[in-house]
């Protein structure tokens, strides 16, 4: 898919995320066709807490759920915090956005829509520091049904800090800080890729953290809720073809930094970890789009040497996925991070790397 193409997608899709639909202080009237979470033909996007199948949890950046359905209107049993997103996906179409509000638990997802079948999706556009989604169930017209989406032929999982979390893709400038409402998952470079791929993926990513040597996503990689450290994910359940590591920015803007060797020692451990769970998957390591200058340049050797390293030992399948300086010229986002445009030249140097190397057809 060529550049033109792939941004015009997701500039259509980043139009339609603007349309702010903030659920109303009262709740909607009831649907009278009730669907279960446990429900087989609902699919669960990224890490849930399944311990009660009927009220199923999750906190990680883009996760969701999706599933079919026919009739006009759907309704979501939904327990969440004020500072919780959800954004609504309706047949592929990024529609409104529902804002949690404490002690409110029906929230209406969609109405009005044409009869016959549709599909939905509801993903998390906000990451583990807004608040648990705890999803209570569908309620649907009279009659109506749902079945399950076709499953993909592929499985991304990828770990990062606030660059992955979409932290202030959409906001308006560098002078903003962090706000709910302009943190978008679902228009990250790596959601923007999947979808392109034709891939499910999940996000491990938390604002702030380094690869090196505290204060890290090693510190809550193997945890379901990261905020929870009882919580902790069954690897078994999935085994993504691909990784995606883009971490690096919060290690070399701190001052002092300068232990090149420690921070690729420590790199090739934390790859000594995923590898533990995904001995076969392929994985790319992505320098930063936030650094420049010396910081940038120290990254990029850095992830060299790591690279060179695995394959010396054998490990072959480690890349480099080769992430540009932002440009100003495509807008910044809040706090200086990327925009929902570098976000999209991002999603093509992913999608382009993956389809070359691993031969995955690139949507059209």
């Amino acid at each position: 898919m060529n550049t033109n193409k792939l941004a015009a997608a997701a500039s259509l899709l980043l139009l339609s995320t603007l349309a702010r639909a903030e659920a109303p202080a009262t709740a909607p009237a009831e649907l009278p066709t009730k669907i279960e979470m446990d429900n087989p033909a609902i699919h669960y996007i990224g890490r849930f807490d399944l311990h009660d199948p009927k009220t199923p949890a999750c906190s990680w950046p883009g996760t969701g759920i999706e599933t079919k359905f026919t009739g006009t209107a759907v309704n979501l049993m939904w327990r969440a915090g004020d500072k919780d997103r959800l954004q609504v996906v309706i047949d592929g179409k990024a529609k409104t956005v529902l804002v949690g509000h404490k002690g409110q638990e029906l929230y209406n997802v969609a109405t009005g829509l044409s009869a016959g079948e549709h599909t939905l999706q509801l993903v998390k556009r906000v990451e583990a520091t807004c608040g648990i989604s705890r999803f209570g169930g569908l309620q649907l017209d009279a009659g109506a049904t749902v079945s399950p989406v076709a499953s993909r032929p592929h499985n991304i999982e990828v770990i990062g800090d606030s660059i992955s979390c979409g932290y202030g893709n959409e906001g308006a400038s560098k002078a903003e800080h962090f706000s709910p409402d302009t943190e978008n998952a679902y228009m990250t470079y790596w959601a923007i890729a999947a979808r392109q791929l034709d891939a499910d993926a999940s996000c491990i990513a938390w604002s702030g953290k380094l690869m090196y040597p505290k204060n890290t996503i090693g510190e809550l990689y193997d945890r379901t809720l990261p905020t929870n450290a009882n919580s902790q994910w069954d690897f078994s359940k999935s085994a993504p073809d691909v990784v995606v590591i883009t971490l690096g920015t919060n290690d070399w803007n701190r001052k002092g930094m300068t232990d090149t060797a420690a921070w690729v020692k420590g790199y090739g451990e934390f790859i000594d970890r995923v590898r533990t769970h995904y001995p076969k998957a392929v994985l790319y390591l992505a320098k930063s789009p936030m650094l420049n200058g010396k910081g940038y340049e120290t990254v990029a050797k850095c992830l060299d040497e790591v690279i060179a390293n695995r394959a010396a030992a054998g490990d072959t399948q480690v890349h480099l996925l080769d992430f540009k300086t932002q440009d100003a010229k495509d807008g910044i986002g809040s706090d200086w991070h990327p925009s929902v445009k570098t976000h999209e030249k991002m999603a093509k140097v992913m999608t382009d790397a993956i389809a070359k190397d691993l031969g995955w057809t690139v949507k059209e």
